[in-house]
């Protein structure tokens, strides 16, 4: 359970099984136990993390000499080389991500049941990839397990599918020895992630996981997949974003770079009414590396962390699909002449404007872009503001406030 890195000899720091007990007396509902975010400008241009600060305790205790030992998180079928980008994504949640081998579920004959000794996992994704976090049963009586004597992300109670789970190799090391495994059938779920251990129920059902859709588009045709991540708002942020990245490396097998339009359509149920809302997030990316473009990734985590955070009402999403078309050209241009064709207007009239771009090593376009005068605008002078995305956003963040603080889960 505890562990002190780089030691010669092999010490290892044991939970006492007394304090492992006590979590089987506590009450099993998950809820959100931590404080929500604050509302602020809701921008994906800004630096902020939206993170709620959740993993102080675990933090604080790997600043020791002796320290728990890290949860493995296991993922299989995901490209290495977006694993290598969103390793030290994982860290501050005490995750120590490892690229696992393929399921084994036809490996021999398939248990349904768990006991002290066996390798257990913790299902996080599964579908066309998984993610588990895997560990060793404790303790067994009756159908309820304790289980790695140290917690996976000391969440209290939770709501996670719980599998067996097959250890490949073990790799000795001085810094801090690991297994190669990988989770196998479902078995029950996880309903306690404590200080001293989790607590799990063979034969319990879990809280139905988040389907997720991605389907993307290039020069040789689209493909989707198909995921599934556990319903908690702390995880499903992160892993979502693992998940859009792995998607395009694996369609693309290459750097990422060029233009990327995305479209995400969130399914959401509102508990306190349980009214059904989608949420629809766009954006247009355009970049020459591929850390520039999981930057944007992430970022687009953020409106869906706002709204699993939010102040007003208990929500479940019910799915989540992403559209993104990937163009290895470079769709920007230039804005070099802009000429009124309409100097006068009323409220509701049309103003055209003749706009010159320049695109990316292209020939000058010449478009006329209309613009509709405000119903609510008194006479005097009328202002154009013309900008690219970027700074446009910005600048209506900064005249239109009230448009970023929401008043209700509508």
């Amino acid at each position: 359970a505890y562990t002190w890195p780089y030691g010669l000899e092999p010490i290892a720091g044991i939970q006492p099984i007394k304090y492992m007990l006590d979590i089987m007396k506590r009450k099993s509902k998950m809820q959100m136990r931590y404080k929500p975010f604050r509302f602020k400008r809701l921008s994906i241009y800004d630096n902020h993390n939206y993170t709620s600060n959740i993993s102080n305790d675990y933090r604080n205790l790997i600043n020791y000499n002796l320290k728990p030992v890290p949860s493995p998180i296991v993922l299989s079928g995901f490209n290495p080389k977006i694993v290598k980008h969103f390793k030290n994504y994982f860290k501050p949640l005490g995750f120590n991500i490892q690229v696992g081998g393929a399921s084994t579920m036809n490996r021999g004959r398939v248990s349904n049941t768990l006991n002290p000794g066996d390798a257990v996992g913790i299902q996080i994704i599964t579908g066309d990839v998984n993610a588990v976090s895997i560990g060793t049963v404790t303790h067994k009586v009756g159908n309820k397990v304790l289980l790695f004597g140290h917690p996976m992300l000391n969440r209290g109670s939770v709501d996670y599918p719980m599998t067996r789970a097959y250890v490949h190799w073990v790799f000795a090391s001085r810094k801090l020895s690991w297994k190669l495994a990988s989770g196998t059938n479902v078995v029950g779920s996880v309903v306690q992630d404590r200080n001293p251990g989790v607590y799990g129920i063979i034969g319990r059902k879990a809280k139905k996981m988040i389907p997720i859709n991605v389907s993307i588009k290039d020069s040789d045709g689209s493909k989707t997949y198909n995921y599934k991540i556990v319903r908690d708002p702390l995880v499903f942020p992160k892993f979502f974003s693992l998940l859009i990245g792995n998607s395009l490396f694996e369609k693309s097998n290459k750097v990422l770079s060029g233009t990327f339009k995305s479209v995400y359509e969130i399914k959401f149920r509102d508990n306190s009414t349980r009214k059904v809302y989608t949420v629809t997030l766009k954006d247009f990316v355009i970049g020459t590396q591929t850390v520039q473009i999981i930057k944007r990734i992430m970022a687009l985590v953020k409106p869906i962390q706002f709204l699993m955070y939010n102040w007003y009402s208990r929500i479940d999403i019910l799915s989540v699909k992403a559209k993104i078309d990937v163009d290895n050209n470079f769709r920007v241009a230039t804005i070099e002449k802009l000429r009124l064709l309409k100097n006068e207007a009323k409220p509701g009239d049309i103003i055209p404007l003749l706009v010159k771009l320049r695109p990316f090593r292209g020939d000058p376009v010449y478009k006329i872009i209309k613009v509709k005068v405000p119903l609510n605008f008194n006479e005097g002078v009328l202002t154009i503001f013309v900008a690219s995305a970027k700074i446009e956003s910005l600048a209506h963040q900064r005249f239109f406030k009230g448009y970023y603080s929401p008043t209700s889960i509508k």
